[in-house]
C-alpha cells in the first residue's frame, strides 16, 4: 500500500545562504557521479549534461560570492519570504 507524502512546500523552512551553497554544492557532486552513466543508458544527452553541470556550477558560483558579501550588502538583496502560514519574515539567517 503506497504512503501518504508530505506536501514539501508545507514542510520547507527557510535555509541560510551558505546552506544553499553547500546544497548546490552536494548536487553537483551527485551530477557529476550520475550524469556519466545516465549518458550511457541514453536517459540523457552528453550536450543537456553538460548544460546542466555548468549551469549548475554557474549557479553555485553567484551564491558563493553573495556568501562572502559583506552582511550588509546581503541584507539588501535577500528578499523576504511568506512561511506557510502566510506571514512574512526576514530571510535573515536565524
Amino acid at each position: 500500500m503506497p504512503t501518504a507524502q508530505p506536501e514539501l512546500q508545507k514542510v520547507a523552512r527557510y535555509r541560510g545562504l551558505q546552506e544553499a551553497v553547500d546544497e548546490l554544492e552536494r548536487e553537483l557532486t551527485v551530477r557529476s557521479r550520475c550524469f556519466p552513466r545516465w549518458v550511457t543508458e541514453g536517459r540523457v544527452s552528453r550536450s543537456d549534461a553538460i548544460d546542466r553541470l555548468d549551469r549548475m556550477a554557474t549557479a553555485h558560483a553567484w551564491l558563493e560570492s553573495l556568501c562572502n558579501a559583506a552582511p550588509e550588502l546581503q541584507a539588501t538583496i535577500m528578499p523576504k519570504v511568506v512561511t506557510s502560514s502566510g506571514d512574512t519574515t526576514d530571510t535573515k539567517p536565524f
